[in-house]
C-alpha cells in the first residue's frame, strides 16, 4: 500500500472521529448556533474523503482501502441518516452531567424547590416527583432530560395510527402538560432518565 492510500485511510478515520466528536457534543447549547455550518462542513468533508477512498479502492483493487471506505461510510450514514448519532450524543451528555443531576434528584426528594439549583430545572410534584433538566430551545419549544421513576413520560409517544394524533387519548393527556409545556415525545436513555421534547 502506497503513501497516498495510507493518507486516505488516515483521513477517513480522522473524519469519522471528528463526526463522532460532533455527535458527542450534539446537545450542547453552544453548538446549536453553529450546527448548520458544522454539519455542512462535516458533510462536504465526508463526501470528499469517503468518495476518494472508495474510488481509489475500486480503481486500484485495494481491498483494505475499500473496506475502510465502506465501514466509515456505513457508520457515518447510520449516524447522520438515522437518530443513532443524536441518541449517542444524548447518552454521552447524560453521562457527563449525571453526578450533578443525581444530586438535584436527591435534594428534591428532601424538599428542595426548582429555584435552589444552578441547573435550569422544572419539578412535577407528582407523586412521585419528576424533574426536567432543560437542554435548551427557543421560547416554549425546548428539550431536556427528565428523571421519571415511573417511565410514564413514554406515554408522549402514543399515536393513533388512523388519525396520527394523540390529543384525545386519555393516557397521553395524563402526561401532556408536565413541566409547563406540551410534552410531545420521549426517548428512554437509561434507568429512570428520558430525553423529552416540549412545545
Amino acid at each position: 500500500m502506497n503513501s497516498s492510500s495510507r493518507a486516505l485511510i488516515v483521513a477517513s478515520v480522522g473524519w469519522l472521529l471528528l463526526t463522532l466528536t460532533y455527535f458527542a457534543f450534539y446537545y450542547e447549547s453552544a453548538l446549536s448556533f453553529f450546527r448548520f455550518f458544522v454539519e455542512g462542513a462535516l458533510g462536504l468533508m465526508g463526501i470528499g474523503v469517503i468518495g476518494a477512498t472508495l474510488i481509489r479502492g475500486v480503481r486500484r483493487k485495494q481491498g483494505s482501502l475499500l473496506a475502510v471506505g465502506v465501514v466509515v461510510a456505513v457508520v457515518a450514514l447510520t449516524g447522520w441518516v438515522t437518530p443513532a448519532g443524536a441518541y449517542l450524543g444524548a447518552r454521552i451528555k447524560l453521562w457527563r452531567e449525571m453526578d450533578g443531576y443525581q444530586r438535584v434528584v436527591d435534594k428534591v426528594a428532601e424538599g428542595a424547590s426548582d429555584s435552589d439549583f444552578a441547573y435550569p430545572v422544572s419539578i412535577e410534584p407528582g407523586p412521585p416527583k419528576r424533574i426536567a433538566f432543560s437542554w435548551g430551545g427557543i421560547i416554549d419549544n425546548w428539550r431536556g432530560v427528565v428523571y421519571d421513576p415511573t417511565g410514564e413520560v413514554l406515554k408522549a409517544n402514543i399515536l393513533d395510527r388512523e388519525t396520527w394524533d394523540n390529543r384525545n387519548d386519555p393516557e397521553y393527556a395524563s402526561v401532556s402538560r408536565w413541566f409547563g409545556g406540551t410534552l410531545i415525545r420521549a426517548q428512554h436513555l437509561k434507568g429512570d432518565w428520558y430525553l423529552c421534547w416540549f412545545t
